[in-house]
């Protein structure tokens, strides 16, 4: 898995294209996991312990940036893959 960096995640619809790029605010459980370099097992483990915060939008689920931020930056321990 190759390692994320947060200052360049980005989302920029193409319409807005030419405009300054927005930060993306959500993570899906696939980037959380990228960005943590753990399975998305352990991240739906981390969810459903209470570690990690997560939003339902319809049928999926996703992860704040700042969250994982947090929680990469608290050095909370996370199990390995």
């Amino acid at each position: 898995m190759s390692e994320i960096n947060f200052a360049e995640i980005h989302y920029v619809p193409e319409a807005a294209s030419k405009q300054a790029p927005i930060e993306l605010m959500l993570l899906t459980t696939r980037q959380t996991a990228e960005a943590l370099n753990v399975s998305e097992r352990t991240v739906f483990n981390l969810i459903d312990s209470g570690k990690l915060f997560s939003v339902k939008i319809g049928d999926l689920r996703r992860i704040p940036l700042e969250d994982v931020k947090q929680l990469a930056r608290t050095g909370a321990e996370i199990p390995k893959q």
